[in-house]
């Protein structure tokens, strides 16, 4: 009796501890098939109608749990989600001005030899030497004429190797682009020109200095005086 006994307990304990395994694992499982669900209304058809009419996640309903974990975190995810757009954003602006700020544009070559001048030596200085390794990236601005864009990075290529004396050399690409900015050249030009067509100044000083008022041009005293 006793060993009977002895054995359906034991017989009894397996089953309750599996059916309570598998009970446990049951609601995990559906925990985790629910957690990605997303939260409120979810949107169904009734009548030919679609209720709500605007888009609205379609599915199972969401679990208390997890709305209750949705509303107690709110705004999360959607801060994360706001601040990588905004960064985004940011970034691609940025790295646009970082492509702006490292291009070569046709006033920076020799309108006859295609050569880099002095404005352009300088600007190629600084980006070779000042600009952050991650943005030193040469870019030259494409002309109509393709014998032209060929002489003009040729040119760079050769700049480049001389004030780095080496082989690893910053990346060059051409770019279609417009120039926002005017050459000195053309500045000192229209300076030169503006000044040099000023009109002479038609104001003269008389030699004794300030000159007296006319006679008979001040005010007229009264006869009551």
């Amino acid at each position: 009796m006793w060993i009977e006994n002895t054995i359906w307990r034991r017989i009894s304990a397996g089953i309750i501890g599996t059916v309570a395994a598998c009970s446990l694992a049951g609601t995990q499982l559906a925990a985790d098939d629910s957690a990605d669900r997303p939260p409120g209304s979810r949107q169904f058809d009734f009548r030919g109608k679609t209720w709500p009419p605007y888009s609205r996640p379609r599915g199972k309903e969401p679990t208390f749990i997890q709305q209750y974990h949705y509303t107690h975190y709110w705004p999360y995810p959607h801060n994360c989600e706001d601040r990588s757009a905004v960064n985004n954003a940011l970034n691609i602006q940025a790295a646009n001005g970082w492509v702006e700020a490292t291009t070569l544009f046709s006033y920076h070559f020799d309108p006859e030899t295609e050569q880099l001048n002095s404005s352009g030596m300088a600007h190629l200085e600084y980006i070779l030497y000042r600009v952050p390794y991650q943005r030193r990236s040469v870019f030259i601005q494409v002309s109509p004429s393709p014998q032209t864009d060929q002489a003009r990075l040729a040119s760079v290529q050769n700049s480049m190797g001389t004030m780095l004396q080496s082989n690893s050399l910053p990346p060059i690409a051409m770019r279609r682009a417009r120039a926002y900015g005017t050459s000195a050249e053309e500045v000192d030009i229209i300076t030169r020109k503006y000044i040099g067509g000023a009109p002479t100044p038609r104001l003269s000083v008389s030699g004794g200095g300030s000159s007296s008022p006319a006679a008979g041009a001040g005010p007229k005293s009264s006869s009551n005086d």
